[in-house]
């Protein structure tokens, strides 16, 4: 092949990704840096919920796979709070026994089960909701035993530190003793 075949085979294959990026609506605004956005462009201030007075010691943290607007994430929130992680526990298993999920050839199948980790989270000014002193915040990622699990675009355990103090957007899980996360802020000490 000479330097003109792949000159041309690069031009068609960057002028694919680039086609196939604007269809699949990666270049949104929103999702181009979610780290962008201040905490005011998600959450609206009013008389009913309050805000913190200096938008710019908030930084988000994540975006969600579904993108939401102000108004759907507070009204799908079942807790907004400031918190401070205080304990992230370690990764486990969902399997019955806690142990990897293996097939047959003792290889690790994931389809059914993964590997989460909960966090403990103590509450100092909730927004909306009713929340404890502590909350439990279980997180769709985490490693055990070598068999690291991270789910793109969710949160994980590495992007919480014990002791720092966050704004959590938060829905309840099903079984209603714990959250997941909807959207969360680190909040510069």
């Amino acid at each position: 092949m000479n330097i003109n075949t792949s000159r041309v085979i690069f031009c068609i294959l960057f002028i694919l990704i680039l086609f196939s990026i604007s269809i699949s609506g990666c270049l949104k605004p929103d999702t181009i840096n979610p780290l962008s956005k201040n905490i005011s462009e998600i959450i609206p201030s009013s008389d009913n919920v309050p805000m913190p007075e200096d938008h710019k010691n908030y930084r988000q943290m994540n975006y969600s796979v579904r993108g939401y607007t102000e108004n759907e994430l507070l009204n799908e929130s079942d807790l907004i709070c400031y918190a401070t992680a205080a304990e992230i526990f370690p990764s486990y298993w969902n399997t019955p026994d806690g142990n990897p999920p293996l097939n047959a050839e003792g290889y690790v199948t994931i389809l059914d089960y993964s590997i989460y980790t909960d966090i403990d989270f103590e509450t100092t000014y909730v927004v909306k909701g009713d929340s404890a002193e502590h909350i439990n915040v279980r997180v769709s990622s985490g490693e055990v035993d070598g068999f690291v699990v991270y789910c793109y675009g969710l949160l994980s355990p590495w992007d919480f530190e014990e002791n720092s103090n966050y704004l959590l957007c938060l829905s309840k899980t099903e079984s209603g003793d714990q959250y997941y996360i909807l959207k969360a802020y680190h909040v510069n000490d």
